[in-house]
């Protein structure tokens, strides 16, 4: 399993537990497994496909929701991304599709 935190400037982050990540990266598009070595990648503009457990965190309020396995997608302008050690740290103007 990979722990995933996705962290947008408007203040929303989300936090994901996940099987397999799918990112549009500037140098083509990355499909990270467990496992995966350990990288720092720009981001190009696309979308991140997720599956995975999600928990949605709101900064500022307590409102904290789970859902089960699930296709999760986002769409991102920029911003970079980090694996190490089964963790995966995404930086970037990005939304939730």
């Amino acid at each position: 399993m990979l722990s995933m935190d996705l962290i947008s400037p408007l203040g929303i982050s989300w936090e994901i537990t996940a099987f397999s990540i799918s990112i549009p990266s500037v140098s083509g598009r990355l499909q990270i497994l467990p496992g995966h070595t350990e990288i720092l990648l720009l981001l190009k503009s696309g979308e991140i496909s997720i599956d995975g457990i999600e928990k949605i965190i709101e900064e500022g309020n307590d409102n904290i929701k789970t859902l089960s396995y699930k296709k999760i997608q986002f769409h991102v302008e920029e911003g970079c991304v980090e694996v190490k050690n089964n963790k995966i740290v995404v930086l970037g103007n990005m939304k939730k599709i």
